[in-house]
């Protein structure tokens, strides 16, 4: 670790001290009061866990937190970083090391968020690298989330499948927003991005976007029918076609190496229409890169355990609904 900074307040709190790998200390603490640690890793690096020395009476909050508190106790008190571990960068994870590893736990770099990602090879024989878990970015570091009012989404093209870089205004799709009816119903949110954070009937983050938010902002208007050739997914990754969600669609897997219906690990959580959440016990659906009409794309929906793709799934793009990314090569 290049050093942990500790501060009052909140993470984000002022710094009363730094303590770095040459062993340096923070003086002036007060007892009973509970301070943020904050590390800087080296590039390319992660927390593995705290850990507290067996005589320090002060106490930590969690070994796994990434900015646990520390809370002041009398005499002696010391907590390092136990250790730090490679992050595998998603962008850089290719299908072959997929393959090779048949699933694996990697970091999104622009945010941090860490994904399951799985080698699924689905019922048209097709081999294919698939996040398996939805999409949370809600743009780089320092981007504020999409929760009940509009924030800013700054993205850059190095680490996100775009061509430029971009800083978007983009809008929640609850209706508790006082812009929702300005930016994120049938008339207008063809253009705008709008997203929601939130949790699925699982209770696991997620996020839901409209399509100029899954595109950002490359899809857009009351009439286009071009499939989406830049999107949300980080680099190196894509919204997957109709043809590659298509190979998901219902129970039989054909030859594939997994049982894809479970592979894919589909989810409940229904989708934001009108500034409601709607069917977040009973349907699952998923955006693609295919336009369906002007005004539509195909996707993936999971209802009733069974996976559905084809014609008959088809996703307006003012409502919101989950992203997942998928690599092919």
């Amino acid at each position: 670790v290049e050093n942990v900074a500790v501060k009052t307040g909140s993470a984000a709190g002022t710094t009363v001290g730094t303590v770095s790998t040459s062993g340096n200390t923070v003086t002036g603490l007060t007892y009973g009061t509970a301070y943020y640690l904050v590390p800087t890793y080296a590039n390319g690096k992660k927390l593995s866990s705290w850990s507290q020395d067996s005589g320090a009476v002060g106490t930590l909050s969690s070994t796994s937190a990434e900015n646990p508190t520390y809370t002041i106790g009398d005499g002696t008190n010391a907590v390092t970083l136990t250790s730090q571990t490679a992050a595998t960068y998603i962008k850089d994870y290719t299908l072959a090391t997929c393959k090779a590893d048949g699933e694996k736990t990697v970091t999104d770099e622009r945010d941090g968020k860490e994904y399951l990602v799985r080698y699924i090879k689905d019922k048209n024989n097709n081999e294919r690298c698939w996040m398996v878990q939805n999409l949370r970015y809600v743009g780089d570091t320092g981007s504020t989330v999409a929760g009940s009012s509009n924030g800013s989404m700054t993205i850059k093209s190095a680490t996100t499948n775009i061509n430029t870089d971009k800083t978007l205004t983009y809008y929640s799709l609850a209706s508790s927003d006082s812009s929702y009816n300005n930016h994120c119903d049938p008339t207008n949110s063809y253009t705008y991005p709008c997203a929601k954070a939130g949790k699925d009937n699982n209770n696991n983050d997620t996020v839901w976007y409209n399509y100029a938010a899954a595109s950002v902002r490359t899809i857009t208007g009351s009439s286009n029918s071009t499939a989406a050739s830049y999107d949300i997914c980080p680099k190196n990754w894509h919204l997957p076609t109709s043809t590659e969600v298509n190979g998901f669609d219902g129970t039989s897997n054909g030859n594939a190496t997994y049982a894809t219906s479970t592979q894919f690990a589909p989810v409940y959580g229904g989708y934001y229409s009108n500034g409601s959440l709607n069917d977040a016990s009973t349907y699952g659906y998923w955006w693609s890169a295919t336009a369906n009409l002007t005004t539509y794309r195909y996707g993936l929906r999971y209802y009733s355990s069974t996976l559905y793709s084809g014609s008959n799934n088809y996703l307006n793009r003012y409502y919101g609904y989950y992203v997942r990314c998928v690599r092919s090569s």
